[in-house]
């Protein structure tokens, strides 16, 4: 006859065993902390030297700077603080993603125009990027959210990629897929099921230091909506998108 298992028995195990998880579980959180600290702090550093010295440069010597000079260096800190801006907003989106306090506010959203609201935004330096968005084309989700999803994709793009980019879109049954297109090398195929983890980076890409959030926070804005995020690879290119309800 079996002996019944003592219950002390198991608690002593667990006991044993829960602080070791514990130590593990908070030795990968400093980790992810301390990771997070220096992604951020190096991808701030850039654009707040950038703007510190135009600025600088400006207030000193104002009335020697040419009016071209002048304009060419406001040009530059705007594009930096946009960057700054966007960083800011990556960073909210993870919190509240983390949290569970992500604000949705559904409305119907015209993608032409968030495509385009996107390319005026980033498009600098004469970067080619073209829009193949129906103008009837529309979701009913969170327009600040798609459009954030807009930016990562592009600057994703821009980043790691190679022009031509398009953003196109199509009917999908009840949904519209929604995308951005490059003709860089694409993900390995390695690393893809790994392109849409917190702080994932494929190798050839460490050169172009980022955060490693873009593309997590996209898949969790396209989860807000009821939809998904997704990666295609192409001989000559790459696909990043989301497929979102009509409503």
């Amino acid at each position: 006859m079996t002996a019944p298992t003592d219950p002390t028995d198991q608690t002593d195990q667990f006991d044993q065993t829960a602080p070791d998880r514990l130590i593990e579980e908070l030795r990968a959180t400093v980790q992810m902390k301390d990771h997070l600290l220096q992604m951020v702090s190096h991808e701030m550093r850039t654009p707040l030297v950038s703007i510190t010295n135009f600025a600088s440069t400006m207030l000193r010597a104002w009335d020697v700077v040419p009016d071209d000079d002048k304009r060419e260096y406001m040009e530059i800190i705007l594009q930096q603080s946009t960057r700054l801006s966007r960083l800011v907003n990556d960073l909210l989106a993870v919190a509240r993603l983390e949290a569970g306090r992500l604000r949705t506010v559904t409305e119907r959203v015209e993608l032409r125009e968030v495509a385009q609201e996107t390319v005026t935004e980033i498009a600098t330096g004469g970067a080619d990027i073209s829009i193949s968005v129906a103008d009837d084309a529309a979701v009913t989700a969170d327009r600040d959210h798609v459009k954030q999803i807009l930016v990562n994709y592009v600057t994703n793009a821009l980043k790691y990629g190679r022009g031509p980019i398009e953003i196109a879109s199509e009917a999908d049954g009840d949904d519209v897929r929604l995308w951005v297109e490059d003709h860089g090398d694409g993900v390995s195929e390695e690393f893809r099921p790994h392109l849409f983890e917190k702080f994932s980076q494929q190798e050839a890409a460490h050169e172009k230091v980022g955060t490693g959030l873009g593309l997590s926070i996209v898949q969790g804005l396209a989860l807000a909506q009821h939809g998904s995020a997704w990666y295609e690879h192409a001989d000559d290119g790459a696909r990043f998108g989301v497929t979102i309800p009509r409503g």
